[in-house]
């Protein structure tokens, strides 16, 4: 294959992925519609939506490799994921790394018995309700900037005019995209260590509650033959006497 046939496939090969991103979100935005627990929301945020963002940090830094190694002006792509994209996604990345963080407080909090179960249910709602919004217009600007990446560079001047007097920002958001990713791995890392920490003091506790509960019920008893002890020496009258005591103390 010849330089250009090469550059035309990476090309076609990129579209198709943005194509892939594009249908990952309306899924992801279907997953979004469905009931979930605070504890399933989770999940598909770290799974899914995580997923999405490593997509399009993928996308994005394969097509900045591309431009610098076939020195091609900006295209309708890098114009797209470079230029016009970022600042929306990272504004959603952002709401999903403090829906994720909220949504572990309110887990450990119906945990430790803070919160009501109902509640706890209906801040999961409003949660998952948020990230609907707010993917439900990421998605639609997506798909504006595409119709207008697309006719930009129809024009004769096209895309390069628009970008010609600025530096890529790529790396920048890349580098900031790679951030968020890390909070999110350490939200849930914290989260494990969190949770099997409240859970070791509910057990902690409960433990210690059964054996004050057995303290108690042992003084009582003790306390109770001391009593009946005290009761039989006033009524000791003579030695004959004596083996009164030793009834309520044999064990």
């Amino acid at each position: 294959m010849t330089e250009n046939e090469v550059a035309s496939t990476n090309s076609i090969f990129l579209k198709q992925a943005v194509y892939d991103l594009m249908n990952e979100l309306i899924h992801y935005n279907g997953v979004l519609r469905e009931n979930k627990s605070g504890s399933e929301l989770k999940e598909i945020i770290n799974n899914k939506f995580v997923k999405i963002c490593k997509h399009y940090l993928s996308i994005g830094q394969n097509e900045l490799e591309l431009l610098e190694r076939e020195a091609f002006e900006i295209g309708e792509i890098a114009y797209l994921m470079h230029y016009r994209l970022p600042d929306f996604f990272k504004d959603i990345m952002l709401l999903h790394r403090d829906v994720l963080l909220q949504l572990q407080i309110g887990i450990h909090k119906h945990l430790e018995g803070v919160v009501s179960k109902k509640s706890h249910e209906n801040h999961s709602v409003s949660s998952q309700n948020i990230l609907l919004e707010a993917v439900e217009f990421f998605i639609q600007k997506f798909k504006e900037e595409e119709i207008l990446a697309e006719r930009l560079s129809e024009r004769k001047k096209g895309i390069d005019s628009k970008v010609r007097h600025h530096q890529n920002p790529w790396n920048t958001y890349a580098k900031q995209f790679e951030i968020l990713l890390y909070q999110f791995d350490s939200i849930n890392i914290n989260d494990s260590i969190v949770d099997q920490s409240i859970r070791v003091f509910k057990e902690l506790s409960t433990n210690t509650n059964e054996i004050a509960a057995m303290s108690v019920a042992e003084s009582e008893t003790i306390v109770n033959e001391l009593k009946l002890s005290i009761s039989n020496i006033e009524k000791i009258a003579g030695k004959e006497d004596l083996t009164i005591l030793y009834t309520p103390l044999k064990k």
